[in-house]
C-alpha cells in the first residue's frame, strides 16, 4: 500500500454548534482524562456537558436537574446554587445542589459517583436533604444563600465535608446568614454550625478543609467578619462538647488579601492558600491556629508598575497526582497559574513563576488530569466566550478551542483554523481491497492534543493507541484546531502495516519559511487579500531593509537552532537541566540577538553578548525569571510590543531564548520545535505581521472568487447537457443499434491495436505527479458533504412517468431474471482475468482479453435491455432539472455558499462547487493561473442559454475548450470520490425515505462531476461512428443513474432489485466499446489516449460489478463487501487517471 500524507494550514468548518457561556461552573475528570464540565445554564437548568471521545461534535449536554420537578408536583426547577467535589484517589464524585420551586429552596446531594459513567441520561441519583435541624423551624420561603463541598481523602472512607448557608431573613438588609454543616447519613442532617459572631453573605467567601491533628473537618471564612476583613477556620462541630460551639482560629492575613482557596495534601489535610497584593501565601496544615501567619511562597510579578496579584478575585487550587496548582483571576480579568510537585507546596523556589496568560477573564475552573499530562482550563470571557485552554505538561504548548456540541440546525457550524492533515492510501499489486474499505488505522501523537478523524472527535497522546476506520475510499482526515504556527505531531500506523509513520503538520510551513534566505526574498513575498484571489505584500510597506534583513537573519537561525530538537516535536530530554542553571552560564557555544531600541537591529557576537551581560545585571544575584517556553510565548502574544530586547544563546547543546520586558528579564528554553516557531511568530509579531498573515503566507486561503466563478461555469455546462439529453436519447436507439451491426467485427480489429506497453497501473502511480491531487483543501468539499449529506434538508420532488410503466418493467423485469445467472458468470470471469490484474496490464491487454468475455453478453442481452428501457429514461430526463435545481440545505456548504454568492445552494450546485474547488486549485497549480478569469469568455460561458450557444462559445476559442476538458477531467477526481462516499452512505438510508430522496439527488449531480469528462466531450460535436456511439451511450448512462436516484423509481423494487442492476451492468460494458473504438480511429495514439483509454475501462469495469444487486442471485455478506471494495477501488481509479489526463492536457 503506498501512503501519501498532506497537511495544510487553512480554515475549516464543523457541524456543531458553540457551547454558550453559562453562569457559573465547575470541571471535573473522568478516569481517562476527559472533563465533565457542571454548570447552572441561562435557564437555569443544571447541566453536565461531558466531552464525548468517538462523536462527532466532541462535547454531548445533559439536563441533571429537571426530573426533581416530579418530586415537586411537576413545578418549575429553578437551579440556585451547586458545589462538587472529587475524590482524588477513587475519582468519585459528589455534588450538593439548591434549586428554587415556587419561591422556596430545597436541597439535594448525590455521593459517591463514578466519573467513568457513559450513559448520562438516567442523569445521578439525588437524594433529598428537607430542613431538619433540632430545635429550629425552617424559614419561610427557605432561601439557601451558599452550599459548600469537599471530598477528604483518609486512610478509611473518604469523608464529605458539606456546609450550606441560609439567610435569617429573606428582607433583612445585611443578609446575615446562619451556617449549618451535614450530617449525610443519618438524622437530623442539618446541624447548626454554631459562631459567636454574624457572617454577612455579601461580604464573605468560603471553602472547605481540614488542620493537621484535628478530628473533625471545618470551614475556613474570609471577608469582612465583624466590619473588619478576617480569616477564620473553624471545626464543624466541638468533638467534646458538641453543645457548646467550636471554637474559631483567627488567621492572621497578609496586607491586601482579597481570596483564599484550599486543597487537601496527600493526608487528608489541607494546604490553604491567601492571594494578596505581594503573591500567594500558604498556611500549612501545622500552621492554622490561632494567630498563625502566612508564609509567602510567590512573590507577586509587578508588571509595567502594576502587581499581577492586585485584586485577584477568584482563586482556586487542586492537587492531583505529582502536581499541585494555583489559578487566580485579578481586577484586570486576567488568568495565572503557579505550580510545584505535590508536597512542595511551602518550598518558594519549587513554585514557577506566574504570568497572565489570558485576558478579559470572567470565570473559569480546570484541572490537570490524572497522569499529570495535561492542564485542562475552560475560561468564559468578557466577550462571551467559552474557551478551553489545554497545555502539555511536557512541553508547556497552549492550545485553545471552544466546546462544540451537537447541532439544532442544518446550519449550524463553526469555523476555525486548523492543520488539516489528508492521509491517502493506493493499492498496489497483491494488496487486498478491503484493507481501503475496512483498514483501521492506530494514531498516537507525541503530546496530548484534542483532534478530528473522520469528523469524530478524539483525544491522542504518546501512551494509548487510538484506532480508527479509514472511510470507503481508504482515506483518513486529521483536524487539529489552532490559533497559532504551533502544531502538535502524531504517528500513524496504516492498515496492513506494522511501522508508524511520522506526520508533521509544520512540514510545508517550514519548508515555505525555509526558502527565505534574504530580506530581498522576504519583500517578494505576497498574501492574498481576505477570501480573493488577489494580493497584498507580506511585510507592511514602509518597512525599512535592515529590518527585513534582521527579521530574516533570525529566521533563519532560529531555522538552524531547530536542528538540534527531537524531530518528531518532542522535548529535547536534556534541556530540563538547564530550567535552574546559574547566571553565569558556560561555555557558550553561540548568541544572537535583536534590539527595538530603534526599530529592529541584529546583534551578534560582541554586541549580543553586551546585552546579555546588561540583562544579567539588570536581573541581579536573584532567581532568574524562568519560564516554560509555552507559558512564555503565551504571554508574549499580548506582551510582544514592550519587548525591547532579545538574546538567543546556546549553551551545553541547550537554546535560551532571553527577552527584556520594561526592567525585568525572562527567559525560556528553547526546548522543542514548538517553541522555535513560537520564537519565529514573535520575531513577525515585532514588525507588525501576525498569525492572520503568516496563516495567508504559509498556509492555504481559498480564492472563493476564482472557485465560485469555474463552479457557475460547470454548472451552467451541465444544465445545457441535460436540456440537450432528450435529443440524445432520441436518436440513441439508432445509435445503438449502429453498434450492434457488425460487432463481433469491430471486436475483432480490436486485436490490431497497437500497444505501447505501459501497464495501468503506472500511469496510476504517475498521477502523483499531478500537484495538490491529494491536499486537504482539494478534499475539503468531498469531505463535508459525505459528513453532512446525511443531515441534509431539500423538498425533492417525484417524476411524474406516465401511464404504462409498470407493465414495461415487468417486460424489463423479465428479461433482466432471464439473463442474470449469465451476466453473473460473465462478470465473474472479467473480475478474475481483468479486474484482479487491472494494474499489471496494459490497456490494450484489457482489451484483448475482454474480446472474447463480453461478446456473448452484449450480443444476447445488452440490446433488447438498453432499448428497451430508452422510453423511461426519456421519461426521467423531462424531470431532471427540476430535482437539480431543489434548494439543499447542507451542513457547512449551504451556508458558506449563501455567504460568497448571496444565493440558496441547489443539488446540482452543491456537485458543481465541491468539484470546482479542486478544479481551481489544481488548475491554478500546473499553470500558474486560473481556469476562467473574470473576463467576457467566461461570462458568455456562464450565461449561454442553451446547448448550441455554450458550443458556439467553446468553438470560437480553441483555449477555452481545452480548459473545459482540463477543468471537468480533474472535477472527476473528486466526482469518483463522491460516488463512492455517497454510494455508501445510500445503503443506510433505504428506511428513511427523506433521507435516501436527498441523498440520491445529490448523489445523481455528483455522478455527473464523475462523467464529467464525458460530458465535456459531448460539447465537441461528434461526427464519427463511435464518437456518436459514445455520447449515445454517455445520455443512457446519465440518465439511468437519474432513474436510480428519482421517485418513483428509487424506491420502485423491480426496477431497484432486478432491472437496475442488471442494466448498470451491461451500460458499462458496453460504453467501453466506442471508448476503444475511439483509440481505434486515432492512427498514432499518444501517452494521454492510452490514459484515457486506461481511465474508461477502468470506470466501465466498476460499473460492469452493479450486478451484485440483483436479488435473485442473494450475493450478500463478506462476498458482496468484497465485490464493492473492488468496485470503488476501480472506480477510484478512474479518478486519477482522469486527473492525470487533464494534467498532461494543461501541460
Amino acid at each position: 500500500m503506498k501512503v501519501k500524507i498532506a497537511t495544510e494550514l487553512m480554515k475549516n468548518q464543523k457541524h456543531a454548534q458553540i457551547m454558550a457561556p453559562d453562569k457559573v461552573f465547575e470541571v471535573l475528570q473522568t478516569p481517562s482524562g476527559e472533563a465533565l464540565f457542571f454548570s447552572i445554564g441561562t435557564d437555569d437548568t443544571f447541566y453536565v456537558t461531558r466531552e464525548l471521545v468517538s462523536s462527532q461534535a466532541g462535547w454531548t449536554k445533559v439536563d441533571l436537574s429537571s426530573r426533581l420537578s416530579a418530586l415537586h408536583g411537576n413545578s418549575p426547577i429553578k437551579t440556585k446554587k451547586f458545589d462538587l467535589s472529587q475524590n482524588p484517589v477513587s475519582l468519585k464524585f459528589d455534588l450538593v445542589l439548591a434549586v428554587t420551586v415556587a419561591g422556596s429552596d430545597f436541597l439535594y446531594v448525590s455521593i459517591g459517583n463514578e466519573s467513568s459513567i457513559t450513559d448520562w441520561e438516567d442523569g445521578v441519583s439525588w437524594t433529598a436533604m428537607p430542613f431538619d435541624a433540632e430545635g429550629e423551624t425552617a424559614n419561610t420561603p427557605l432561601s439557601i444563600g451558599q452550599v459548600y463541598l469537599m471530598n477528604i481523602p483518609t486512610s478509611g472512607n473518604p469523608v464529605q465535608n458539606c456546609f450550606a448557608d441560609v439567610e435569617r431573613d429573606a428582607n433583612d438588609p445585611l443578609h446575615l446568614v446562619n451556617r449549618y454543616y451535614f450530617n449525610l447519613t443519618s438524622a437530623p442532617h442539618w446541624r447548626r454550625h454554631a459562631l459567636p459572631i454574624d457572617l454577612k453573605a455579601s461580604s464573605i467567601s468560603t471553602c472547605l478543609g481540614r488542620r493537621s491533628a484535628d478530628r473533625t473537618s471545618g470551614v475556613y471564612t474570609f471577608g469582612s467578619i465583624e466590619d473588619r476583613k478576617q480569616l477564620i477556620f473553624a471545626p464543624q462541630r466541638n468533638i467534646i462538647r458538641p453543645d457548646v460551639p467550636p471554637s474559631p482560629s483567627r488567621l492572621l492575613l497578609p496586607a491586601d488579601a482579597t481570596a483564599i482557596s484550599s486543597v487537601p495534601d496527600g493526608t487528608g489535610n489541607t494546604n490553604l492558600f491567601v492571594a494578596a497584593r505581594g503573591g500567594l501565601y500558604l498556611y500549612t496544615p501545622d500552621n492554622q491556629k490561632d494567630q498563625a501567619t502566612a508564609t509567602l511562597i510567590v512573590g507577586s510579578p509587578v508588571i509595567n508598575d502594576i502587581s499581577l496579584f492586585g485584586g485577584v478575585s477568584r482563586m482556586v487550587a487542586h492537587s492531583t497526582g505529582s502536581r499541585t496548582m494555583v489559578w487566580c483571576r485579578n481586577a484586570m480579568g486576567e488568568l495565572f497559574y503557579m505550580a510545584c510537585e505535590r508536597g512542595q507546596e511551602a518550598t518558594a523556589d519549587q513554585w514557577s513563576l506566574p504570568v497572565p496568560l489570558h485576558h478579559g477573564v470572567e470565570e473559569f475552573a480546570f484541572y490537570t488530569n490524572i497522569e499529570a499530562t495535561r492542564t485542562v482550563v475552560f475560561a468564559q470571557t468578557s466577550g462571551q466566550q467559552l474557551v478551553r485552554l489545554t497545555q502539555d505538561a511536557s512541553s508547556g504548548d497552549w492550545n485553545s478551542g471552544a466546546l462544540t456540541l451537537p447541532p439544532t440546525d442544518v446550519d449550524h457550524s463553526v469555523e476555525y483554523e486548523s492543520f488539516t492533515t489528508q492521509i491517502t492510501s493506493t493499492l498496489e499489486a497483491g494488496d487486498d481491497a478491503m484493507l481501503l474499505r475496512e483498514g483501521t488505522a492506530v494514531f498516537t501523537a507525541t503530546s496530548p492534543v484534542s483532534v478530528h478523524i473522520n469528523n469524530e472527535y478524539y483525544v491522542l497522546d504518546a501512551q494509548v493507541p487510538v484506532s480508527v476506520t479509514a472511510d470507503v475510499t481508504g482515506s483518513f482526515t486529521i483536524i487539529q484546531q489552532t490559533q497559532s504556527l504551533s502544531a502538535v505531531q502524531y504517528q500513524v500506523t496504516m492498515p496492513g502495516s506494522t511501522t508508524p509513520l511520522s506526520i508533521d503538520p509544520l512540514k510545508r510551513a517550514l519548508e515555505k519559511m525555509a526558502l527565505i534566505t534574504s530580506g530581498e526574498q522576504l519583500d517578494q513575498v505576497s498574501v492574498p487579500v481576505g477570501k480573493t484571489s488577489a494580493q497584498r505584500p507580506l511585510i507592511p510597506s514602509g518597512t525599512p531593509d535592515d529590518v527585513k534583513d534582521a527579521v530574516v537573519t533570525a529566521l533563519v537561525n532560529l531555522l538552524d537552532a531547530k536542528e538540534d530538537l527531537p524531530v518528531d516535536g518532542s522535548v529535547q530530554t536534556d534541556a530540563s537541566r538547564e530550567i535552574n542553571r546559574l547566571p553565569d552560564r558556560t561555555p557558550r557555544e553561540r548568541i544572537w540577538g535583536l534590539s527595538y531600541e530603534h526599530g529592529c537591529t541584529y546583534l551578534s557576537g560582541k554586541d549580543a553578548t553586551v546585552i546579555l551581560g546588561r540583562m544579567k545585571a539588570a536581573r541581579g544575584s536573584g532567581r532568574s525569571n524562568v519560564l516554560s517556553p509555552g507559558d512564555f510565548f503565551q504571554w508574549l502574544q499580548d506582551k510582544w510590543d514592550e519587548v525591547k530586547e532579545v538574546i538567543v544563546e546556546r549553551v551545553n547543546g541547550v537554546w535560551m531564548f532571553i527577552c527584556k520586558i520594561g526592567d525585568a528579564v525572562y527567559e525560556a528554553v528553547l526546548n522543542c520545535v514548538n517553541a522555535i516557531v513560537a520564537g519565529i511568530e514573535f520575531i513577525f509579531n515585532k514588525i507588525q505581521v501576525f498569525f492572520e498573515d503568516l496563516k495567508a503566507w504559509l498556509g492555504f486561503i481559498f480564492g472563493w472568487d476564482d472557485m465560485i466563478r469555474t463552479q457557475k461555469v460547470m454548472k451552467n455546462m451541465v444544465r445545457q447537457y441535460v436540456s440537450h439529453m432528450n435529443s440524445a436519447l432520441d436518436s440513441a436507439g439508432d445509435t445503438v443499434e449502429e453498434v450492434f451491426e457488425g460487432l463481433e467485427d469491430k471486436i475483432s480489429a480490436w486485436a490490431g491495436l497497437p500497444d505501447n506497453g505501459e501497464p495501468i497501473g503506472n500511469y496510476q502511480r504517475s498521477a502523483s505527479s499531478v500537484e495538490g491531487t491529494d491536499d486537504p483543501q482539494v478534499r475539503w468539499g468531498s469531505y463535508h458533504v459525505g459528513n453532512g449529506a446525511s443531515s441534509s434538508e431539500a423538498s425533492v420532488a417525484a417524476i411524474n412517468l406516465g401511464s404504462g410503466i409498470n407493465n414495461l418493467l415487468d417486460e424489463l423485469k423479465d428479461l433482466a431474471h432471464d439473463q442474470g445467472e449469465e451476466v453473473k458468470n460473465t462478470v465473474d470471469q472479467i473480475k478474475t482475468e481483468v479486474i484482479d490484474q487491472l494494474s499489471t496490464l496494459t490497456p490494450i491487454q484489457v482489451i484483448k482479453k475482454l474480446t472474447g468475455l463480453a461478446a456473448n453478453l452484449l450480443v444476447s442481452l445488452a440490446k433488447n435491455l438498453i432499448l428497451g428501457v430508452i422510453e423511461i429514461l426519456k421519461s426521467i430526463v423531462q424531470g431532471i432539472m427540476d430535482i437539480l435545481d431543489t434548494p439543499l440545505r447542507i451542513p457547512v456548504i449551504s451556508k458558506l455558499y449563501k455567504t460568497f454568492t448571496g444565493n440558496d445552494l441547489s443539488i446540482l450546485d452543491v456537485a458543481c462547487l465541491v468539484a470546482a474547488v479542486p478544479a481551481t486549485i489544481i488548475y491554478k497549480a500546473i499553470s500558474n493561473q486560473t481556469p476562467f478569469p473574470d473576463d467576457n469568455i467566461s461570462r458568455d460561458l456562464i450565461e449561454a442559454p442553451s446547448f448550441p450557444d455554450m458550443q458556439q462559445v467553446l468553438n470560437a476559442n480553441a483555449a477555452v475548450k481545452t480548459t473545459v476538458k482540463v477543468v471537468f477531467n480533474i472535477a472527476a477526481y473528486v466526482g469518483a470520490g463522491l460516488v463512492v462516499v455517497l454510494g455508501a452512505i445510500k445503503e443506510g438510508t433505504d428506511n428513511i425515505p427523506v433521507v435516501r430522496n436527498i441523498i440520491n439527488g445529490i448523489f445523481a449531480s455528483s455522478f455527473l462531476i464523475y462523467v464529467g469528462p464525458s460530458i465535456a466531450a459531448v460539447f465537441d460535436g461528434a461526427t464519427t461512428p463511435h464518437g456518436k456511439a459514445y455520447n449515445a451511450i454517455t445520455a443512457i448512462a446519465i440518465s439511468k443513474t437519474m432513474a436510480d436516484s428519482c421517485e418513483p423509481l428509487s424506491s420502485n423494487l423491480i426496477w431497484g432489485e432486478a432491472i437496475s442492476p442488471v442494466l448498470e451492468t451491461v451500460i458499462n460494458v458496453l460504453w467501453i466499446i466506442p471508448t476503444i473504438g475511439l483509440v481505434v480511429e486515432n492512427s498514432s495514439p499518444t501517452t494521454n489516449d492510452y490514459i484515457s483509454l486506461a481511465a474508461g475501462l477502468a470506470s466501465g469495469l466498476a460499473g460492469s460489478l452493479a450486478f451484485i444487486d440483483l436479488k435473485i442471485l442473494a450475493i450478500t455478506g463478506p462476498v458482496k463487501l468484497a465485490v464493492e471494495a473492488v468496485a470503488a477501488l476501480l472506480t477510484m481509479m478512474y479518478g486519477v487517471l482522469s486527473v492525470l489526463y487533464g494534467g498532461l492536457l494543461l501541460e
